[in-house]
Formats: C-alpha cells, structure tokens, sequence
C-alpha cells in the first residue's frame, strides 16, 4: 500500500508541476511599445546611429535600433520582435565604430547611460521619441 501511495503522490506532483509551467508559459506579457523616432545633432538629423535604449529593470531586454539617411529609427528588442517591454529606459546614441575605422560624432555624454540624460518612459501601443542631442 505504501508504493501505490508513492506512486500517486509522484504522479500528482509531476501533473502540478505540468499544470503550473503551463499556467506560467501561457501568462500575457504587456504590449509591447512600438518606439519610432528621430534622432538629431545641433538640430540635424544623424544619420548612421546606434540607438540603444537600456531597461531600469533587471530582467527586461535592451532595445536596440539604427538611424537612416534622415536620422529616423525603430526599436527592436529581439531579432524580429520591433519595440522594447514597457517601462523606464535610459537611452546611449553612437556612430562611431571602431572596428570600421568610422570615427564618433557623437558627444562623448550620450555614449554612456549614466551620463546620457535621455531617460523615457515607454508605454504599450505606438509612440514617437524624438532624441535631440547637442554638442554644447
């Protein structure tokens, strides 16, 4: 009688355990934001530019994007996943790459998030964040 007992006790531990990964797996995550923008130096646009937008929280994932000929970006957290997860970011823009001998334009501020001061708060649904950086 003790084994059957054991048994079933193995049997409905295993099927909670299935039950509550499932109830985990298939909980909705907070529409994404869709982040659009563009980005501007001393009132230019700034073409060919990094825009990284770094989480406040710990387990949320970077959104990165990329500027065009007008200075225009989109955000993308993941390989085909546009947008970042809502909540507070600090932004960094950079041009300069290093390994292509392209030399940076950006003020060296703006290339790191404690001293960027582009702080935004990114909500569900569309939004337009325009970054305006200055060299003074």
């Amino acid at each position: 009688m003790k084994v059957y007992n054991k048994n079933l006790l193995l049997l409905l531990f295993g099927i909670g355990i299935a039950i509550l990964v499932s109830a985990v797996g298939c909980q909705k995550n907070p529409a994404n934001g869709k982040v659009t923008g563009t980005v501007t130096l001393n009132g230019k646009p700034l073409p060919n530019a990094a825009v990284t937008f770094h989480p406040e929280a710990a387990n949320v994932l970077t959104s990165l994007g990329g500027t065009d000929n007008n200075g225009q970006y989109e955000l993308f957290y993941s390989d085909n996943k546009t947008g970042a997860v809502p909540g507070k970011y600090t932004a960094t823009v950079s041009t300069g790459q290093e390994w292509n001998n392209i030399p940076e334009t950006v003020p060296d501020k703006y290339l790191n998030k404690t001293t960027s001061g582009l702080d935004y708060n990114i909500k569900s649904g569309k939004q337009i964040i325009n970054i305006e950086l200055n060299s003074e």
